[in-house]
Parts: C-alpha cells; structure tokens; sequence
C-alpha cells in the first residue's frame, strides 16, 4: 500500500459573479471570497476572484514511477502539482454543471492578445484610448499556495436557492447564461450532488466528469463558437448515454439486422428518462438531435458563424439563441438527474433523491 499524506491547498479562481459568501463541503473544498484588499471588478459581471482551497491526497516520491533523476526538490513539486491538479478540476468541473455561476481558472498556455483597459475610477464604462499588449491572468502578492487547514472567516455563506427555482430561472442580460442574480448563489441540494458524485464508482465517476467538462466547454464557447458549443452540449449527455449503454450487447431487429436502438434513439429515451416525457419535449429533443447532426456531418452552422449576423435577420439568430439557452438549461438538469439516476440505483429508499424538475 502506498503511503499518502493529505495536503490542503488555496488558489485563486475565477467565477462570473461575484462571490460574497463561503461554502465548505465536507472535508473536501472550500470556496470564499477574495481577500478584502485585492484588487476586484466594480461591475456585477465580469470576472471575479475568489478563493479555493481543497485537500488532496500525494504519495511520497519514492513510491511513484517519476524520473528518479530529478532534483528531489523538483521531484516533489511535480508530484504535488500533479496529485494537486487532479483533485482541482473535478471540483471545477462539478460546479460548472451544478452552479450556474461558473467556476473556472485561466488557462496555464497563456496566448498574447491586444486588449483596451476599462477606467476602474469611472462610474460609466469608461475605456482608455491606448491599446495595451498583455495576457489574461490574476494574482494577488503573498497568498499561500499550501496551508495547513481551510481559513475560518467569519463570512457570510452563500446564499442558497430552492433547486427547482434555482435550475429554471434566467437574467435578460446576455452575458451570464442561466443567472438571475447579480451575486453567486447555490442550490439548496448542493452538498447531495456532490455526495451522489463522490459515491459514484469510479468508471462512472470519469464518465460523468467528461460530462461535466463537454457541458462547460459548451458554456465557454456560448458567444465565441455557437455550433461548436451546441454540439458539445449535446456530446455531454452522449457521454453518460455510453456510460448507461457499456457493456451490454447491441440488439439488432430479427427482421432486418439493423440494431436495434439507434444514437438518434437512445439520444430520446435519455431525455426521457431523465427530462420528461412530454410530447412537446419529445419533438423538441428530435429536433435538437437533427441540429447536432446536421452541424457535424453537414456543416450546417447556426446563422453568425459563416456571414455576419444583420438586423435584417434579427429574429432568426435571436431564436437560435433562445433555443441554445433553452438547451442549456434542460441538459443541465438532465446530467443532474442522470447522477440522482445512479445514485438511487445503489441507495435504499430512505435514502433515494428525487429528481429535479424539470420544466
């Protein structure tokens, strides 16, 4: 048996709305707002530091297979960083899918790019009239990376919202998708999800963060790459559809060969399941499947992507885009249920979730 030593751990993240309040999960993370005197957004929606602290399990270096030959210095350091990492990005990957304000740190690979700098001491949206060369990165002098326990601030929690309302409410500004609030807020079911994750075995647990990842690359691409983000969308619930389907043999028709239950068909009992059973949701989930198809075999983007969007073609794009939030919704409690789904599967009935509504 390998020994491991538990570490705790602080990084800056980032989230679309400003977080104002602390949640702990267990034993296992932490998120909380950024010091008092760092350097913050004035305006609601942007980019906003917070803190997250986490433990992780690492193993001495001399029970791993690492290159032996490095500085034991650098030898520990790449091991931290590694185990460090993995225990980072499920919880990042997680709260994209059960928070709707995202959570998300900057990429390692930082590209240059000209950027126009916003007046922080303007009320109005002020911008400077010089261009500025730079890369996109935040941090604040003297933070911790490794620390011995999770801070005990008295901060306020984060505001906790009824799951049911919380998954089917949207703000009218464009930018956020799926927030109505101006502050980060939480289902008030937000430590069962991550339970229900944490007892998935751990074949599944890798298939729902591929999930998790695929849905939150869709949120990302929102704006920049509306087909490519409509596609992943719906590839994150394909995702947990192999996972359900592993395994088991294919079942052809006696009468023609052909199998049996086809993508396109499984794409709809999924929703099904774990959506509703609507006619009206029915007829909605084939045609979205159509969109996905016609995107990656036909090439068929949605208006925007091959010419520019005009006034003149207003409500079409305005319909894509209604349709691609509505998308983002729904899938999203549906990857949520899915989780309840396997969790009731292994649980006994006092200790079944219901699902989430689905509306």
């Amino acid at each position: 048996m390998i020994n491991m030593t538990t570490r705790t751990r602080r990084e800056i993240v980032m989230s679309d709305m400003r977080v104002t309040g602390s949640y702990r999960y267990r034993d296992l993370f932490q998120i909380r707002p950024i010091y008092p005197y760092a350097t913050v957004l004035e305006w609601p929606i942007g980019h906003h530091p917070l803190l997250l602290e986490y433990r992780y399990d690492v193993p001495d270096s001399s029970e791993t297979t690492y290159n032996p030959e490095l500085p034991q210095r650098m030898l520990s350091s790449e091991i931290d960083n590694d185990y460090s990492s993995k225990a980072k990005k499920w919880i990042l990957l997680v709260l994209s899918v059960f928070s709707k304000g995202r959570v998300f740190q900057y990429p390692m690979v930082h590209e240059g790019q000209w950027f126009i700098e916003i007046l922080h001491d303007s009320k109005d949206l002020e911008v400077s009239s010089s261009p500025l060369w730079g890369y996109s990165g935040y941090s604040y002098q003297g933070i911790d990376a490794l620390i011995d326990d999770f801070s005990h601030e008295d901060n306020a929690s984060i505001r906790h919202v009824d799951t049911n309302q919380y998954y089917h409410t949207e703000t009218p500004r464009s930018y956020v998708i799926g927030q109505t609030a101006t502050e980060f807020e939480l289902p008030d079911r937000i430590t069962c999800f991550l339970d229900a994750y944490i007892s998935l075995p751990s074949k599944l647990r890798k298939a729902y963060l591929s999930s998790c990842s695929l849905f939150d690359q869709g949120i990302e691409l929102f704006y920049r790459n509306p087909s490519l983000e409509f596609a992943a969308c719906v590839s994150s619930l394909e995702t947990l559809i192999a996972a359900d389907y592993e395994g088991q043999p294919e079942e052809s028709c006696k009468c023609c060969g052909q199998p049996k239950y086809k993508v396109r068909q499984k794409f709809l009992e999924f929703i099904k399941k774990y959506g509703n059973d609507s006619p009206k949701t029915n007829k909605i989930a084939d045609k979205v499947y159509g969109r996905r198809s016609k995107i990656l075999h036909r090439g068929q983007l949605f208006l925007g992507e091959t010419e520019p969007r005009t006034i003149e073609a207003a409500d079409e794009w305005l319909k894509d885009d209604h349709q691609r939030r509505d998308v983002i919704r729904f899938f999203r409690v549906c990857i949520i249920n899915w989780l309840i789904g396997r969790h009731n599967e292994q649980s006994t009935p006092n200790n079944s979730m219901n699902p989430v509504m689905v509306r």
